[in-house]
């Protein structure tokens, strides 16, 4: 009878270890933002990590890629269906490649 125990145990030892590794394996972890970056503002202007850029709220890039002369030739690369009725009026936030946006529900 003991041994039926014993081994219930390592087998319920052995699951609770595989599923924990599987939780761990499956997280992202997530980018680390600190003060000074938010101080930062657009130093490095591929991190709009706060709402109009920066806290002088200008929502100005300094990004150098689209100028006066060549904006006419912009073109939609993609787009994202939310499946949510209202506009969504917020500046979003990128972070290390990533666009946060914030829907009219949120």
């Amino acid at each position: 009878m003991r041994a039926i125990i014993d081994r219930t145990l390592q087998l319920t030892a052995v699951i609770a270890a595989a599923g924990t590794w599987s939780v761990a394996a499956q997280q992202i972890a997530a980018p680390q933002v600190t003060p000074q970056d938010l101080r930062d503002g657009l130093k490095d202007a591929s991190r709009w990590l706060i709402y109009s850029g920066d806290y002088s709220n200008q929502r100005h890039s300094p990004l150098t890629q689209i100028t006066p002369e060549n904006v006419h030739r912009l073109t939609a690369q993609w787009a994202f269906q939310t499946d949510t009725l209202g506009k969504f009026e917020a500046t979003p936030l990128v972070l290390d490649g990533i666009i946060y946006v914030t829907g009219p529900l949120d």
